[in-house]
C-alpha cells in the first residue's frame, strides 16, 4: 500500500518543478529597467563648462563679423574681458565637474565635456600669450584705432558746447579754436596718425553748420578730410585713410556721435543736408583693419 502511493505523490511535485522552471526566463525581462535606472546621469556642470564655450565662441564671432565700426568705443572695450570671464566660468565649471564624476563612482556622465572645457580655454589663453608676446614692446593702441578715438573725442567736445549753448554748434570759422580752448590747448587730437604732418584731419559738415540746433542724429557732423585747420565742407573733402577688406574707408561722426567707417562709393547715401535728407538711415558700418 506505501508502495503504491509514493508514485501518487511523486507526480505532484514533478508539475510543481515543470511550473516552476519559466520563471527565471521572466527574470531579465524584469531587469531591463532597473538597468536602465542605473545608467549614470549627465553631470550638470560639465553641461554649464560646454554652454559657456559656446557662449564665449558666438561672442567672439559677433565681433569678427561686425568689426570695430560697428561697435560702439565704451562696449567694444568690454567684449574680450566678456568674453575673458566666460571662459574662467566654463574652465572652473569643467574642473568641478571632473571632481563630482570621480566622486560619484560612475553615477555621473560627462567626463568628455569636462575636458573640453579645461583644454579650450587653455589653448586660447596660450594662443593669445603667444599672439601678444611678439607686440608687446610696440604700442597697443593701432593709428586707425586712435584716429577714430580722436575724431569720436572731438565730436563729444562739439556735443558739450552744444548743452551749453543751447543747443547750437561752434561757429564754422573758428571750430578747431573753440574745441582746443575746451581741450586746453591739446592738438594732438586733432591729426590723425595715418595723416603725418597734418595739423588738423578733420572737417565740419557745412551743412550741420547751418542747420543750427536743428541737427538729426543721423546727419554727418565731423568727418576724415584732407589737412586744414577750421575747415569746413561736404563730401568733396572727404579722406579714405584707411585699408579694409572692402577697399579704403574714412571715419565719419554722425549727429548721435556715432563713429562709422564708410568707403567713398558710399557717401552718397549719407544725411549730409540735415532736414531735406532726414529720411536717410544711418548706415552700417564697415570693417577696417590697418596694413
Amino acid at each position: 500500500m506505501n508502495d503504491e502511493a509514493n508514485p501518487e505523490q511523486t507526480e505532484p511535485t514533478e508539475q510543481s518543478e515543470r511550473t516552476k522552471q519559466p520563471e527565471p526566463e521572466a527574470q531579465p525581462a524584469q531587469a531591463e529597467p532597473a538597468e536602465e535606472s542605473r545608467k549614470p546621469k549627465m553631470s550638470k556642470p560639465a553641461v554649464l563648462s560646454i554652454v559657456c564655450l559656446v557662449a564665449a565662441f558666438a561672442v567672439f564671432v559677433l565681433y569678427l563679423k561686425s568689426g570695430e565700426a560697428v561697435i560702439p568705443l565704451q562696449l567694444e572695450k568690454l567684449i574680450i574681458p566678456a568674453d575673458i570671464a566666460i571662459l574662467a566660468i566654463a574652465f572652473i565649471s569643467a574642473i568641478v565637474a571632473l571632481v563630482q564624476i570621480k566622486a560619484a563612482a560612475g553615477a555621473l556622465a560627462g567626463r568628455r565635456l569636462a575636458l573640453l572645457g579645461i583644454i579650450v580655454p587653455i589653448v586660447v589663453a596660450v594662443a593669445y600669450i603667444r599672439s601678444s608676446s611678439g607686440t608687446a614692446e610696440q604700442s597697443q593702441v593701432t593709428p586707425t584705432s586712435q584716429c577714430r578715438s580722436n575724431i569720436s573725442r572731438l565730436a563729444e567736445v562739439i556735443g558739450e558746447y552744444r548743452r551749453d549753448n543751447n543747443g547750437r554748434l561752434p561757429a564754422a570759422g573758428k571750430w578747431c579754436d573753440i574745441v582746443l580752448e575746451r581741450l586746453g590747448g591739446d592738438e594732438s587730437l586733432f591729426a590723425c596718425p595715418l595723416a603725418a604732418g597734418a595739423l588738423c584731419g578733420y572737417a565740419l559738415n557745412k551743412y550741420a553748420a547751418e542747420a543750427g540746433t536743428d541737427l538729426p542724429e543721423n546727419m554727418v557732423l565731423l568727418f576724415e578730410s584732407a589737412p586744414g585747420w577750421n575747415q569746413v565742407g561736404g563730401p568733396e573733402l572727404f579722406a579714405a585713410q584707411h585699408r579694409s577688406r572692402r577697399g579704403s574707408v574714412g571715419i565719419i561722426v554722425f549727429g548721435n556721435g556715432k563713429a562709422r567707417f564708410i568707403s567713398e562709393e558710399g557717401l552718397d547715401g549719407l544725411n549730409w543736408k540735415g532736414v531735406q535728407d532726414s529720411e536717410s538711415e544711418e548706415p552700417e558700418g564697415e570693417e577696417s583693419q590697418d596694413e
